[in-house]
């Protein structure tokens, strides 16, 4: 083979090696940006998804300030009026507030009345037995430090996900002595779901972590989550 044949065969090989090379490391490199793109757009649509839950659940809580703060449940809290009761705390009423629970707690973490309600059958019924199980005066829904605070969340009961709201119970002015804790629950139920997905233009599905029964894609999705990486509502 002459000379010149033997160069151009050791350029063009190297040649070769080079863009092979560089296809590989820009290939490398593209594919990382665009999983780290994918990651961050991620995060910023679960992000934007929870601040709609943290709002959803804040607007929740403002819709009871009048009855936490009212000289007829301040005095219903000690006197267990069953007027109070009749005039209401009836299903109608309960419906019209939009709410699946209702409990009156006292300052010594004693419920003096608590009722659910089906809204379809428009029927009360017993309050969940797992969140009768966490009114104590451990617990945070009834911890209030002063007449103007308040909780506000999603609650995951064995029946589902509610939305909660805690208030102390005080007069009309909003003074105390705080007399005990309103508390006000409404199942977020699939027709809530939509209401969100709607917000947010999004498919949403809610799911329990410890469900048995996720879905595959579910369960991908729980081995990857960790404290470190959890996202949180902004307050």
């Amino acid at each position: 083979m002459k000379l010149r044949l033997k160069t151009l065969s050791i350029v063009g090989a190297t040649i070769a090696g080079l863009t092979g090379v560089l296809y590989a490391a820009s290939s490398s490199i593209l594919l990382g940006s665009l999983v780290q793109a994918e990651e961050q757009e991620a995060t910023q649509v679960v992000k934007g998804v929870l601040n709609v839950f943290g709002q959803t659940a804040d607007d929740f809580n403002s819709r009871f300030a009048d009855w936490s703060a009212w000289d007829d449940t301040y005095a219903f809290i000690q006197n267990r009026d069953r007027e109070f009761i009749a005039s209401n705390l009836v299903p109608e009423g309960l419906a019209n507030l939009r709410v699946n629970i209702a409990l009156f707690v006292n300052t010594k973490g004693k419920i003096v009345y608590g009722t659910g309600l089906d809204s379809e059958k428009l029927k009360l019924t017993p309050v969940p037995e797992a969140l009768k199980q966490r009114i104590s005066l451990s617990d945070p829904l009834l911890q209030h430090p002063d007449p103007k605070s308040s909780l506000a969340g999603i609650l995951l009961l064995p029946s589902g996900p509610v939305l909660i709201t805690s208030r102390p119970i005080v007069t009309t002015r909003n003074t105390g002595p705080i007399r005990g804790t309103l508390i006000f629950g409404r199942n977020l139920d699939a027709a809530g779901i939509a209401k969100i997905s709607k917000i947010t233009r999004l498919p949403l599905i809610v799911r329990s972590v410890n469900d048995p029964q996720l879905p595959p894609d579910f369960q991908e999705v729980r081995a990857k989550l960790s404290e470190k990486n959890r996202l949180w509502c902004a307050p």
